[in-house]
């Protein structure tokens, strides 16, 4: 059962208010967590921001809004905004090829991949390499893609593809020259005093779709997207670049909230845009509404939730 977090947290810089203060009837988030309750589904932790105030968090024993948690694929849309900085320094642009970074994947279709088609998941392969890490946990999943070959024309067809977060991050790390980690924390972490747990494989490789994190941290990130890149008054990241990455850049030909998705990141059906990671880990960033809302969860089927 979720238990109610007292109104001041720590390394939060937003001031906590009650839903009615900003607008929101505390019966609706009360009737959302019943509905939920009822489902049955197993929330872990909740917060909600809206017009720049905390007005409802909360954590189910024996989760904490500190406890660090993972993540999964909610973790690409965090990778994304390094590539977003490396973008704005002139470092990488996304019409990039691939093969810039990777030149000894030089002569094969790999010559027509972008970095733009990495971010909107439009490599062209229509297998993806990432399954074989649940064979070997070390496995090479860099060399793993580049042996996968794409079948079709890369930058025309959606292909969800769980591989493609290493080659951003490994993308990100030659075009900048600095070491990702290093470059994420003194870019992103850093400034937002937030903490992001990610292992590296014996290969010395970033491993982005496991990385965990705090409610906290994630909610942090997604107000950095509602503010357009901007924290306690100072702009990190231009906005045009939050635009670009928060746009609809394909359609996925999947239906409702699947439908739509900009660089490593879904836009709702109902309005705005999320952060999804499997079992229910979201970070919902609904800009209409001045509304951000993070949920930790452990459901094979979340899509109740939203």
């Amino acid at each position: 059962m979720l238990k109610n977090i007292k109104p001041s947290l720590p390394d939060f810089p937003f001031p906590c208010d009650t839903p009615e203060a900003v607008g929101i009837p505390s019966a609706a988030v009360l009737g959302f967590l019943r509905a939920l309750e009822n489902h049955p589904y197993r929330l872990h932790a909740m917060m909600l921001v809206r017009n720049g105030k905390l007005c409802f968090s909360a954590a189910s024993s024996p989760y904490t809004l500190q406890t660090p948690h993972r993540v999964y694929s909610a973790g690409k849309s965090i990778l994304a905004l390094s590539a977003l900085f490396a973008m704005q320094e002139g470092k990488l642009c996304a019409d990039d090829p691939v093969t810039r970074y990777f030149p000894e994947a030089s002569g094969t279709r790999f010559d027509r991949m972008t970095v733009s088609d990495l971010l909107t998941m439009r490599s062209g392969q229509t297998e993806d390499p990432f399954p074989i890490l649940l064979k070997d946990l070390d496995a090479d999943l860099i060399r793993a893609f580049f042996q996968t070959l794409p079948t079709d024309e890369p930058g025309k067809t959606f292909r969800y593809n769980n591989s493609i977060p290493h080659i951003v991050y490994a993308v990100t790390e030659r075009a900048t020259g600095i070491p990702f980690e290093q470059y994420q924390q003194s870019h992103l972490l850093d400034p937002l005093n937030a903490q992001i747990f990610a292992p590296t494989n014996p290969q010395g490789q970033y491993n982005p779709v496991v990385m965990s994190m705090s409610a906290i941290t994630l909610m942090k990130i997604a107000l950095f997207y509602m503010q357009k890149g901007v924290w306690e008054g100072r702009q990190l990241l231009d906005s045009h670049w939050i635009d670009e990455a928060t746009a609809s850049h394909t359609a996925t030909g999947m239906a409702g909230n699947a439908a739509e998705y900009g660089y490593q990141i879904w836009r709702n059906a109902f309005g705005g845009y999320r952060m999804d990671g499997g079992w229910g880990q979201y970070a919902l960033i609904l800009p209409e509404q001045g509304l951000a809302a993070v949920l930790f969860s452990d459901m094979p089927d979340s899509s109740f939730a939203l």
